[in-house]
This record gives structure tokens, sequence and C-alpha cells, in this order.
């Protein structure tokens, strides 16, 4: 007689996994105010945005979630390196959002201190567009 339970050809259930929505406030980065509520692809750019405007780490609130894009440790490192880490750092960080499917068409401009970072990110409600002016001084 054995301990553990026959389950002969029962198969496990089925279970179907729906996207939530993902309509939130709509945060107003010119203003510095929420105004509202954004959902499909406004809230995906929005999403995004947040994640390369936070520092990984750097917040409590995010602790052992992983959030955000690391970049003070980028500080002083030389052009050739610094580009290729925040390429993979970009990309890391964003895919770990199932909105997002895919994320290329990144260019890095500017100088040794002053970036400008641009990209394009594929999102399951199209694709969007950003950029970013990262201070490395």
């Amino acid at each position: 007689m054995s301990l553990l339970p026959q389950m002969g050809d029962l198969a496990p259930p089925v279970v179907v996994r729906q996207r939530q929505p993902c309509r939130t406030y709509h945060l107003d980065f010119a203003a510095k105010r929420i105004a509202g509520f954004v959902d499909g692809q406004d809230a995906a750019r929005q999403a995004v945005m947040k994640l390369l405007l936070t520092e990984e780490g750097a917040h409590e609130i995010y602790t052992g979630h992983q959030y955000g894009i690391a970049i003070a440790d980028l500080l002083g490192q030389e052009r050739f390196i610094v580009e290729a880490e925040l390429k993979r750092r970009l990309r890391e960080s964003l895919e770990r959002d199932d909105r997002v499917v895919r994320v290329h068409g990144i260019s890095i401009s500017g100088g040794l201190d002053d970036l400008l970072v641009r990209l394009a990110v594929d999102t399951i409600y199209g694709q969007v567009q950003l950029e970013r002016r990262l201070l490395l001084a």
C-alpha cells in the first residue's frame, strides 16, 4: 500500500491566467502631480518611464522587488563600459514587466557625465518610444 495518493488518469486542473487591467493613476511628470487615471499603452509608457527614473535599491518601498535600474555605480566608469552596461541593464530591468515584449533601438549620446538615452519598448499595447537624460556626475 502506497502512502501517496494515486492520481490515475486525472490531470491537474487547468488554470487560465488572465492579464489584469493596468489602469493606474496618471503621473504628470512635467507638473509633478497626479491627475486622473491611465490605462493601456499610456499606462505602459508611464510604467517604463517610472522604472527609468527609479534607482534600483534606493527606496525602501521597493526593497526586495528588483525595481528600477541601477545607474549610480556607473559613475566614473569608462564611456564604453557605461554604454554596454547601461544597455544590458535597461533590457533586463524593463523586461521584468509582463507588459514588455521587447526592448530595442537603444541609443546613447552625449558627453561623459551627461547622457541622452533613447529606446523603443514593444509592449502588449503597442510600441512606446522614450528618451531620458542621465546625469552621471
